[in-house]
């Protein structure tokens, strides 16, 4: 991996700067709001807001009394993030050591998650609940590009448009919802941008306990090991996280009938805290793995962990090659989701299949 292209990407040069001259806190002790009395307590009276290439903010806070300033980062909900956030801050040569957490982690945490909780609750009900978890903005337009046979010639956002999503932004978890008829039945759809690290455990967990009892998988990682190419879907039965090894139910797994899924090829994951933990020393170790990201166990985990029946179409599509061609900009429709107008097609069809199937059964 170049690591300095890597960086460019994902934290701004003026927030490693700033970092480097001022120390750097993360703040993890509430909202916004709660953010500016924190500091303006401690008598920093100016704030300047720094562009952010995430969805980390960054601010500048000043003291005019004294002349301090401090850089402070928010917007990190668990510890994956912050370990994340500090390999790149390491890695952009900022002083660790002048590096604090302000708050709590877990209670912050705690709070997004009965947020969410609080949220869904209000969502209307349906006879069959579907979450798409990993990409948000664009399933919704190809599902309703499906849905009302939206030529591909239009302008982009006629088909989102055409199922009027309704947005959420709820304590960091941003996803779409929308009500839609499949096979008579009322089907509640749900599209989540990829919470990071193992704030998609919780995402998955809570929207389980609301009845989104289908999940389908569509984030992005690096291949490792076999042939799929940048672009293509890799399915998944099992990931390892550090000394964990979670395996999924193969009763539980549906596979869409689509040349983009391949059966007999079920793939084995291995997830990180941060791509920038892929050293030549941790290629080696794990070459025999078939491809790595930093979601796959987690939301594996409160699948496996769920007591209600669930069932889920497992996998991740291929944004690079890890070791050959390394992910250094941002992922986009123009490589890793470039086959996202078939997934969502077959998936859909598959889904319409699963509703008849229940509706018989009943």
């Amino acid at each position: 991996m170049n690591t300095d292209k890597y960086l460019a990407n994902r934290i701004a040069s003026g927030v490693a700067e700033q970092a480097r001259h001022h120390g750097c806190e993360f703040f993890c002790g509430g909202d916004r709001a709660g953010m500016f009395n924190h500091y303006r307590n401690r008598n920093f009276d100016q704030v300047v807001k720094i562009s952010s290439n995430t969805s980390t903010q960054a601010h500048l806070f000043s003291s005019t009394a004294d002349g301090r300033s401090i850089l402070v980062l928010s917007g990190m909900p668990s510890k994956t993030r912050i370990k994340h956030q500090l390999l790149q801050l390491h890695f952009a040569k900022v002083d660790l050591d002048r590096v604090a957490i302000i708050g709590d982690v877990d209670t912050q945490k705690t709070q997004a998650v009965a947020k969410l909780k609080s949220q869904l609750s209000q969502l209307p009900g349906a006879d069959h609940k579907i979450l798409f978890i990993g990409c948000r903005w664009q399933v919704m337009e190809h599902l309703g590009k499906q849905l009302h046979g939206i030529s591909d010639s239009q302008p982009e956002g006629v088909g989102y448009n055409a199922i009027t999503p309704q947005a959420h932004n709820v304590a960091g978890y941003v996803f779409d919802t929308a009500s839609i008829k499949l096979s008579g039945k009322d089907c509640l759809v749900a599209a989540l941008r990829m919470p990071n690290g193992d704030m998609a455990y919780d995402a998955t967990k809570t929207f389980l306990e609301h009845g989104f009892g289908h999940v389908v998988m569509c984030g992005a990682g690096g291949r490792i090991a076999g042939d799929s190419h940048v672009g293509d879907y890799m399915l998944l039965q099992q990931s390892q996280y550090g000394k964990e090894h979670i395996r999924l139910a193969p009763d539980s797994i549906r596979v869409p009938e689509s040349p983009l899924f391949s059966k007999g090829n079920m793939a084995s994951n291995i997830t990180v805290d941060s791509p920038l933990q892929e050293t030549k020393k941790w290629m080696e170790d794990n070459r025999s793995m078939g491809c790595v990201d930093v979601e796959t166990a987690h939301i594996l985990r409160a699948l496996h962990e769920s007591s209600a029946p669930t069932t889920v179409t497992p996998g991740l599509f291929v944004s690079d090659v890890v070791g050959a061609h390394p992910l250094e900009g941002k992922i986009s429709t123009d490589d890793a989701y470039r086959k996202l107008p078939e997934f969502v097609a077959s998936v859909l069809q598959s889904t319409r299949e699963l509703v008849e199937q229940r509706g018989d059964a009943a």
